[in-house]
């Protein structure tokens, strides 16, 4: 005879006590990661097969042109200019306006941009 379910629970998850382990004391994300059929890689490879599949991903968009708000944000914004001090970063929004204007879309992204300006000083 079949043992009712209960509260509507699996037996596999009455399994997993309170503390997150599993009855042989093992926490359930290390009994789970192990029993993956997959080869186990170091941070450096793990890091670099995951940069070679984002790159393969959008390397075909590399010589694309600018699409929706890609001008304005790109081109049109003064953050991105060398002139334009760092500090300006943090206290402007993602296009350039100051935080506290009016007309400001309140996106504060200033890693973005920063990435934005590094990249466009090598795009010369």
């Amino acid at each position: 005879m079949n043992k009712p379910k209960q509260n509507g629970h699996s037996s596999r998850a009455n399994s997993i006590k309170q503390n997150g382990h599993h009855r042989n004391g093992v926490p359930w994300w290390v009994e789970w990661d192990s029993s993956l059929p997959l080869p186990t890689l170091y941070f450096p490879s793990a890091a670099g097969v995951a940069f070679l599949f984002a790159v393969s991903c959008f390397v075909n968009s590399y010589q694309g042109d600018f699409v929706f708000d890609d001008s304005e944000a790109i081109l049109s914004n003064t953050d991105l200019k060398p002139s334009t001090p760092l500090s300006d970063l943090f206290v402007h929004d993602f296009w350039g306006s100051k935080l506290d204007s009016k007309t400001s879309h309140k996106s504060y992204r200033p890693l973005t941009v920063l990435t934005f300006r590094w990249v466009a000083q090598f795009m010369k």
